[in-house]
């Protein structure tokens, strides 16, 4: 046996044995565009949350009631704002996950309306890969959850799309729970998110339709025993997909996997992989799937049929300062395309600045977020793309990671005002990305202008309206006067 792939097996097979097991009841998974996540984030820059591991996402419900009870014991000596932060964070979560002891029930209906005068991706991206038709375009759906079924949750929602000409049924994101142990089993369609970007994510956004996967997680952090335990709280997850057959080979599979840990109160560690691989026409055979899975087995005959697949990999850091005057989060990921001698090659990054809150405007919060796929400069279209896998890193004609595509430099700012007794959230936002900007031809600059709110009209009703207009000179890389493009979405939901 190659000596890689004998310390590959070594390492996952102990990884697994040392993950300490006993039962528990399953709850389902927060949805990634949820406006739990943006109080969560807000929580932990404040440091009243010190245990979360958010970089992943979705959570549990179970894991975001453990959270909320750790905000509520910590926020004791609070100022007041992050005390009503908290009540809204309760509010949000409801009642029904309260008691693990019990059967619980969620239910919920929503209209979502969308006006927009252009199908580019430019104002339609981080939506569950929803692709609205020109004009008027209308969603009505709902959301049922079955939770603490002993070791099962359930999750369905389903949608009615109206776009004018054509209308349709859809499972928006559908899936069971089953949990074994710590661990959870998740058996359908569902969104992820992976990193600290809430922008974009390199590897795993909900840019693209959310996937029908298997995937395995421990829904809530452990602490490794041994000498392992030094690395904190830690977090796995585990997925793999078909995709779509509509590609230059049908159906190949796609797998990640996740690893997050917290060795400090403040800091976060992430390290993840992703790879395509299989499909017809391409093999499929033990040997290709251990050439995928193992990282340190030799990759030999790269670019031939024995090529392991459309691999990367790379890692994420988040430090978290609850300084008292001014709390402030900075974030990095980076992620190589492919690999070189073993190790992730051409570089991919984001980093970010998050201030939970503007000196004493506790209400005030803001986000600078940077990122780039420009990768090297003789290659300068290599991220997303494949020499033999050309469909590229894509799922239903969307990228699977960040939205802003390949060969691209990225420039986000947002400022948001909380209203967390009324639970309510404002947001306006600038964001510039310039494609194509070492390949041939024109590059296309985007400015896009984005207005946004979430609120509760009362104890059941909510409304989530958003406005975008943007800018784009340069259409598909080739030179073109500037056009101006805009899209409304509204969102009226119910929770029963």
């Amino acid at each position: 046996m190659n000596y890689r792939i004998l310390i590959s097996a070594i390492f996952y097979t102990a990884l697994f044995l040392v993950l300490p097991l006993s039962a528990s009841a399953s709850t389902t998974y927060i949805p990634v565009g949820d406006e739990i996540y943006p109080l969560l984030d807000r929580l932990e820059a404040e440091g009243v949350i010190t245990s979360g591991l958010l970089n992943t996402r979705p959570i549990s419900r179970a894991e975001a009631e453990r959270l909320y009870r750790e905000a509520e014991g910590n926020s004791a000596g609070s100022t007041l704002f992050v005390k009503d932060l908290v009540g809204s964070l309760r509010r949000r979560l409801g009642s029904s996950t309260t008691d693990p002891s019990k059967i619980g029930y969620g239910a919920a209906a929503y209209i979502r309306y969308i006006r927009t005068d252009t199908t580019l991706q430019a104002l339609q991206y981080n939506n569950d890969g929803d692709k609205p038709a020109k004009g008027s375009n209308l969603r009505v759906g709902a959301d049922l959850r079955l939770e603490n079924a002993g070791p099962f949750a359930l999750d369905l929602n389903p949608e009615f799309l109206d776009t004018g000409p054509e209308r349709e049924n859809i499972m928006h994101h559908g899936y069971a729970v089953v949990g074994i142990a710590r661990f959870d089993m998740v058996l359908g369609k569902d969104a992820q998110w992976w990193g600290p970007g809430r922008h974009g994510a390199l590897l795993l956004s909900n840019n693209a339709d959310p996937f029908t996967m298997v995937r395995l997680t421990n829904p809530e952090p452990i602490v490794l025993p041994w000498v392992f335990k030094h690395l904190g709280d830690f977090r796995f997850s585990f997925f793999i997909t078909q995709l779509e057959r509509d590609r230059d080979f049908p159906e190949p599979y796609l797998w990640g996997m996740r690893f997050d840990f917290k060795p400090g109160r403040t800091f976060e560690v992430g390290i993840h992989r992703t790879a395509i691989l299989g499909g017809e026409g391409r093999p499929n055979d033990s040997s290709i799937w251990g050439k995928s899975l193992f990282p340190f087995f030799d990759a030999e005959n790269t670019g031939t049929i024995k090529e392991p697949g459309d691999q990367r990999a790379g890692f994420d850091l988040t430090w978290s300062i609850p300084a008292g005057r001014q709390p402030v989060q900075l974030y990095l990921e980076m992620d190589g395309e492919d690999e070189k001698n073993n190790l992730p090659n051409i570089w991919a990054w984001i980093g970010g600045v998050y201030l939970p809150r503007i000196g004493s405007w506790e209400r005030l919060g803001f986000r600078f977020e940077v990122g780039s796929t420009m990768g090297r400069p003789l290659a300068p279209s290599v991220w997303y793309n494949h020499s033999i896998y050309t469909s590229g890193y894509t799922y239903n004609g969307r990228i699977i990671g960040h939205h802003i595509g390949t060969d691209t430099r990225d420039l986000y700012f947002e400022l948001s005002y909380h209203l967390p007794e009324r639970d309510s959230r404002f947001l306006i936002a600038y964001d510039r990305h310039e494609h194509n900007m070492r390949g041939p031809g024109s590059s296309e600059i985007d400015h896009e202008a984005i207005a946004g709110a979430d609120m509760a009209l009362s104890d059941h009703i909510g409304l989530k309206a958003f406005y975008n207009h943007a800018w784009v000179r340069n259409f598909g890389n080739q030179f073109a006067p500037m056009q101006e493009i805009g899209s409304f979405t509204c969102v009226v939901s119910y929770t029963f």
